[in-house]
């Protein structure tokens, strides 16, 4: 083993050794604090806080229509957005215009021939 590794090696003990005691005091301080009533309301805020992290965003509480007027109610957001959709999804595009396609699809990629037989179910030749 080189001199580096080892020192590096010495360094990553120790730090593990420092944060191993910092994290044992810690939980040592919120168990004494847990049965504090005066530091039971910031346990209680920081659980809330935890669980409120964890939640998925469902929606959007406000939305610019192309008007330019901000919706905030739930039924005016669903509005927005089905007249948007249905913009979208009615107008012409530009490639439905061109008249040049292509006479025949073409082939991008091809499979490689790794040499199995067809005719083997298993596929292992």
């Amino acid at each position: 083993m080189t001199e580096a590794r080892k020192e590096y090696k010495k360094s990553k003990q120790s730090a593990n050794r420092v944060i191993s005691v910092a994290k044992e005091k810690k939980q040592k301080e919120c168990e004494s604090d847990s049965n504090d009533p005066n530091h039971q309301n910031e346990i209680f805020q920081i659980a809330k806080q935890m669980v409120k992290e964890r939640e998925d965003i469902m929606g959007s509480n406000f939305l610019k229509e192309v008007s330019g007027r901000v919706t905030v109610d739930e039924k005016g957001i669903k509005d927005s957005w089905k007249e948007y959709m249905e913009k979208l999804l009615n107008e012409e595009n530009e490639w439905d215009q061109c008249d040049e396609r292509p006479s025949h699809p073409q082939i991008l990629w091809e499979p490689p021939n790794i040499g199995w037989k067809t005719g083997d179910p298993d596929g292992m030749g």
